[in-house]
């Protein structure tokens, strides 16, 4: 830049205004921006501690519900537990009821058998009685037979 001689006073002047101009627009553009990502990051904090407050509801309400389905669980577990224990002393009584069930028709046949050897032995006593000639002698009562049981 050899030789290039001073600006004309009229023509800095001018040069210098302008460039006062385009640096002022340029400083209230950039002051409109600043205030633009100010306002946006104002509204972004507001919406941060929104949706950090809905999380913390959130949580609160998913701690109650797994604090509920937890209860339930264990609920279920020692209902679970309770009904197959039931089941097990149900097995237990149905198994003593079939022993009794037997038990009672074995004793029924013995009975029905005792009486059906009574009948016959009153038969063989009457008949042996006649044989003397002696009158039959009176026999006890006969038992009431007891109605049988159907399984």
């Amino acid at each position: 830049m050899a030789n290039i001689p001073d600006m004309p006073e009229g023509v800095a002047g001018a040069a210098r205004a302008m460039w006062a101009a385009a640096w002022n627009a340029a400083q209230e553009a950039i002051k409109t921006e600043r205030d633009g990502l100010t306002a946006a990051r104002r509204e972004m904090e507001k919406e941060r501690g929104e949706m950090a407050a809905e999380i913390g509801e959130l949580e609160t309400k998913l701690d109650a519900i797994q604090g509920e389905r937890d209860s339930l669980a264990a609920t279920l577990e020692a209902e679970t537990k309770r009904h197959r224990e039931s089941e097990e002393k149900m097995g237990g009584l149905r198994i003593e009821n079939a022993r009794l069930e037997e038990r009672i028709a074995n004793t029924e046949r013995r009975a029905d058998e005792l009486r059906d050897q009574v009948i016959r032995l009153e038969g063989e006593l009457a008949r042996l009685a006649q044989q003397k000639g002696e009158a039959p002698k009176a026999s006890a009562p006969k038992p009431k037979s007891t109605p049988k049981k159907s399984t």
